[in-house]
């Protein structure tokens, strides 16, 4: 009798586990959806499609990139942003563009709302590098996330405390 308990508890308890395991992909955190619409926006830049990358944006978004036309509202301008933005790592003919993130974070801002705050250590198409911060908020509108906001921009080399050489 005490076995045939144990049995169905551990039963029960492997089948719970094994809805949860299915489900957790489901359950994505505010850190796993952030880095999961960046990575799709950083795909899109390196395989140098910038459309699929400004797809990822809402129609009324706005955008600040680095550049002379620098501030794109709406999804149009920020298509040219983007455009311009990939030309660094496009073509990437010798597979030395990258984009590898140094820090990442992500803060939900509500149901709906999450801000990413990223610093990327960019590789341009010629083996350049950079570091690139982005200080972005995404949305979910109809069940997918869109960037409402994204301030993207490169960093200057920082040098030593005292000036150094």
């Amino acid at each position: 009798m005490k076995a045939e308990v144990a049995l169905k508890i551990t039963e029960a308890a492997a089948a719970v586990v094994m809805m949860l395991l299915v489900a957790a992909p489901a359950l994505a955190g505010p850190l796993e959806t952030a880095r999961e619409q960046d990575q799709s926006f950083d795909h899109a830049i390196l395989a140098c499609q910038p459309d699929d990358a400004a797809a990822l944006y809402q129609d009324d978004a706005m955008a600040i990139y680095p550049g002379a036309a620098d501030i794109g509202i709406g999804k149009e301008a920020i298509a040219k942003l983007l455009k311009n933005f990939a030309a660094a790592f496009c073509p990437n003919e010798q597979k030395k563009a990258a984009l590898k993130d140094v820090r990442f974070a992500a803060t939900p801002l509500g149901a709906d709302y999450i801000m990413i705050v990223r610093v990327i250590d960019a590789t341009d198409k010629d083996g350049n590098h950079a570091v690139v911060r982005a200080t972005k908020v995404i949305h979910q509108v109809g069940g997918k996330w869109r960037y409402l906001v994204d301030h993207t921009s490169v960093g200057l080399v920082s040098t030593p405390a005292g000036g150094g050489q």
